[in-house]
């Protein structure tokens, strides 16, 4: 499968900021269901077939959206997850809240149709896990699994260390990796046969991540990093090394993270040059 990041997060006034250097071809606000199912049609054109779709908690803004966004997908044969946000700006949530939110997605969510799952367990993405350490990660797992909440969880991070905790792991940006293809290779392999030299079960999940580039200069007290897209060419290099690795699935950063210029959602500036490259590239890996 592919798939891509997705932010439900935006509101009109959102395209009027000065830190945006491009636009989407048609603007909208994330609980506009015609925005919705424009871009679930969109991005199923171009070979992706789910959102991993940034979750803030229990009645938040994004909470009330991938209600929507799991409705309509389940009527178009799309798939959908989250991207559990677990930090906050004083750093990890708290273990107890990190335990209560994943207690209410999973209760909440695992039965609806359109959320994916493997081996018949609910798949939750975990944005910037490193925050918190790999025990207290085994620690909530515990209790959820003693409130009888059993899910598959992906890790963020290429350290071989989660796959001690996580079902899998995936990364989130990957344009600051010296050498991208060496690294998605060599983690590949450490993912597909972490079980058998481990002993350690359950086969793992190998997501490898691409992106067409990256731009934060004009975000307040930010660090000022820059990928140039170069006219796609980023973006394909990336798709290669991805391939390449051999990976369970291919996670997209991003659909429409316009704040840190990383999406592939037509665009004033871009047109659907990105959604023609997505299409070219993941046609070739589901062929193989």
């Amino acid at each position: 499968m592919v798939w891509a990041f997705y932010y439900p997060w935006y509101r009109l006034p959102d395209w009027s900021s000065s830190v945006l250097r491009d636009r989407p071809q048609t603007r909208y606000a994330a609980n506009d269901i015609q925005a919705i199912s424009r871009h679930i049609e969109q991005a199923q054109s171009a070979g992706i077939d789910g959102f991993i779709s940034s979750w803030w908690g229990p009645g938040d803004y994004t909470d009330q959206n991938l209600r929507l966004l799991l409705n309509l997908a389940a009527e178009r044969n799309f798939s959908v997850t989250i991207y559990f946000e677990t930090l906050i700006e004083s750093g990890a949530l708290p273990q107890a809240e990190i335990t209560r939110w994943l207690s209410y997605a999973i209760r909440t969510y695992r039965d609806h149709p359109a959320w994916i799952k493997v081996n018949g367990k609910p798949v939750i993405v975990l944005w910037a896990s490193g925050a918190a350490p790999l025990e207290m990660w085994q620690s909530v797992f515990a209790d959820l699994r003693a409130q009888g909440l059993e899910a598959v969880f992906l890790g963020m991070g290429y350290d071989q260390a989660n796959l001690a905790v996580f079902d899998g792991i995936h990364e989130y940006g990957i344009f600051t990796i010296p050498d991208l293809a060496a690294v998605l290779a060599s983690t590949g392999r450490a993912t597909r046969y972490y079980s058998l030299l481990e002993e350690a079960g359950a086969a793992k999940i190998w997501a490898a991540t691409v992106q067409p580039g990256y731009d934060d200069r004009l975000i307040p007290e930010r660090e000022g990093l820059l990928q140039e897209r170069q006219n796609g060419d980023f973006y394909r290099s990336s798709f290669e090394a991805a391939i390449a690795s051999q990976p369970d699935w291919i996670f997209i950063t991003t659909w429409n993270e316009w704040w840190e210029h990383t999406y592939i959602e037509p665009s004033e500036l871009y047109g659907d040059l990105y959604l023609q490259i997505t299409r070219e590239y993941a046609s070739e890996w589901k062929e193989k």
